[in-house]
């Protein structure tokens, strides 16, 4: 995707008051921005890979000031330096890792903590309301995944011809008939919510990251990132979910893993195409109940 750009990493130093020598990480992870880390994650640069970007990053700092209000257990960024028209943003972050480094070594009632912690900030969250916000429609979210499973394709060709016809029909016919079926209501939601966005604090805290895809959709796309059944029971229990926003993010949580694929084949990742290719025959195939996603310590394109 590129390389650090020397004037971006000047311009952080400035808005920082730092020295030229001063160590500036850089991300090339995100698909939109090219991201700039100091201090392990304290201040945080964004800055954009396309027009398109500048217009989410005006739509990320209008919910994250509002979001400074918000009475939830959960760190949100505050945004402190904004460039000329958004031209970039930083805030000051969360100084922690991924949930997605320290998943699999956390104790049951650690998940079932940050469950809990998420599941409260999700009822808080989608309990706002802010102006000028995209709206994705239960047809339009359809019509999303479609396309996803259309750029999965070239992944799917190791896939037995019986295999590829489920996944076919799971997308073209039983997902959007259950999903129209369940019907949507629209919420605040934060849009792609999973382990790769949710740190953790070296004092134990639960902070939730990049707010670059809010909209108002059905709230049960927020459940649906999880990558651990413990934290997603949790997380569900403390939002006073019923059986319907279970259902729905079940679906959901069904779709993922060939979603996540064109952002592997992007990456050539053959380790996490792969990883993606055995959920999806586990849960769409074989019909196995699991919140498992395919959790990679890069942040999917969903």
């Amino acid at each position: 995707m590129g390389g650090a750009d020397l004037h971006e990493q000047a311009v952080v130093c400035q808005a920082l008051g730092l020295g030229d020598h001063v160590d500036v990480e850089y991300e090339d992870d995100g698909w939109d921005s090219r991201v700039y880390l100091v201090n392990r994650g304290e201040a945080v640069f964004k800055f954009p890979r396309s027009p398109q970007a500048k217009l989410q990053y005006r739509r990320e700092v209008r919910v994250l000031d509002a979001l400074q209000t918000i009475d939830s257990p959960i760190l949100v960024p505050h945004v402190e330096w904004r460039g000329t028209d958004l031209e970039w943003f930083g805030y000051r972050g969360i100084v922690g890792e991924q949930l997605s480094y320290r998943l699999s070594h956390l104790h049951a009632n650690t998940k079932r903590s940050i469950g809990r912690s998420v599941g409260r900030f999700l009822r808080e969250l989608h309990a706002r309301r802010i102006d000028g916000l995209p709206v994705v429609s239960v047809d339009g979210e359809i019509a999303h995944y479609q396309e996803k499973y259309r750029l999965a394709l070239p992944a799917l060709d190791v896939l037995t011809a019986s295999e590829r016809a489920m996944m076919q029909a799971f997308f073209f016919d039983n997902l959007p008939n259950a999903l129209r079926g369940l019907r949507g209501e629209l919420r605040l939601t934060h849009g792609d919510l999973g382990p790769w966005n949710i740190i953790l604090t070296d004092d134990g805290e639960v902070g939730v990251i990049d707010f670059g895809d809010v909209s108002y959709q059905d709230p049960s796309k927020d459940f649906s990132g999880f990558g651990d059944e413990t934290i997603f029971d949790a997380a569900l229990v403390a939002y006073g979910a019923d059986d319907w926003l279970r259902q729905k993010a079940w679906l959901r949580i069904k779709a993922f893993p060939i979603l996540d694929i064109p952002f592997y084949l992007g990456k050539r990742d053959v380790t996490g195409i792969q990883v993606c290719l055995d959920l999806a025959r586990r849960l769409i195939i074989r019909g196995e109940r699991s919140a498992a996603r395919p959790v990679h310590n890069t942040r999917p394109g969903t």
